[in-house]
């Protein structure tokens, strides 16, 4: 169970990791220094990541009609913003931020995992 300082700590730093992931995707990748991230998505995937690696077989509603694990939700997202990402699929979205929020987030489980704090 996270207490109030983990869920924190993996929200905020979720946040931090998805813009910084977005800044370095625009700049580095992309060549555009003016893009921005912007929104709590990166954030509230990191979250999202969490849980499904806390409980992988959880059902998310799909269209709230078709139940999916969550480990098959988060792996299609993760999938969907990759490519989106990669190919300019998604203009006015932050894809590459989503795709760093879900990686903060699998960070944060394997730390918790394997440091035991």
């Amino acid at each position: 169970m996270l207490g109030t300082r983990h869920f924190l700590f993996l929200y905020l730093g979720g946040g931090l990791v998805a813009s910084l992931a977005s800044m370095g995707w625009n700049v580095i990748v992309k060549r555009r220094p003016d893009a921005s991230s912007y929104g709590a998505s990166g954030a509230i995937y990191s979250v999202v990541s969490l849980l499904a690696c806390v409980a992988p077989t959880m059902t998310f509603q799909l269209y709230g009609i078709i139940p999916i694990p969550a480990w098959l939700a988060v792996t299609g997202i993760f999938a969907y913003d990759t490519y989106s990402a990669i190919n300019d699929r998604q203009k006015g979205t932050d894809t590459a931020g989503h795709v760093g929020g879900l990686v903060a987030g699998v960070g944060y489980f394997l730390a918790r995992r394997m440091l035991r704090f």
